[in-house]
């Protein structure tokens, strides 16, 4: 609970002192405890929590991210690096990519990157979990 607080003001101070900077950023970076980073859009971001999760929504995605995996975000000038939830990496969120999560789980081989788009809640790991993640993205875009 303690971390969960602390990540809260971390993550408060963050977005506060970007807004103090008067500085227009085109995407906010998380960076997990295992180094990989998971990029969102800045246009329509919402930032919730629970369960200690972070919920984070913007104009395009939803994604959900462990907060006790999260080491620390940033803002970049540079746009995101893909779309949470495309897994096949083609520029939309569909079945394919439950598909692809699914190959992955029954021990398909794939590309790093791929491996890493596959985690879609963050937690470190490809499993159901992701799947219901790229279905609650679907369901949440209709």
């Amino acid at each position: 609970m303690k971390k969960t607080i602390i990540t809260l003001v971390t993550v408060a101070m963050t977005i506060l002192s970007a807004i103090a900077d008067d500085t227009t950023y085109e995407s906010l970076t998380f960076v997990k405890s295992d180094g990989t980073e998971v990029s969102y859009s800045v246009d329509g971001l919402r930032i919730t929590f629970s369960n200690s999760n972070a919920v984070i929504k913007n104009d395009e995605t939803t994604g959900v991210l462990g907060l006790s995996s999260l080491n620390y975000m940033y803002f970049s000038d540079a746009d995101s690096s893909y779309l949470t939830g495309d897994v096949n990496g083609d520029g939309e969120v569909t079945i394919a990519d439950v598909n692809v999560i699914n190959d992955i789980i029954l021990g398909s081989d794939v590309d790093a990157d791929v491996e890493e788009r596959a985690d879609v809640n963050g937690d470190g790991e490809v499993s159901i979990a992701d799947v219901n993640a790229v279905i609650d993205i679907i369901l949440s875009a209709s």
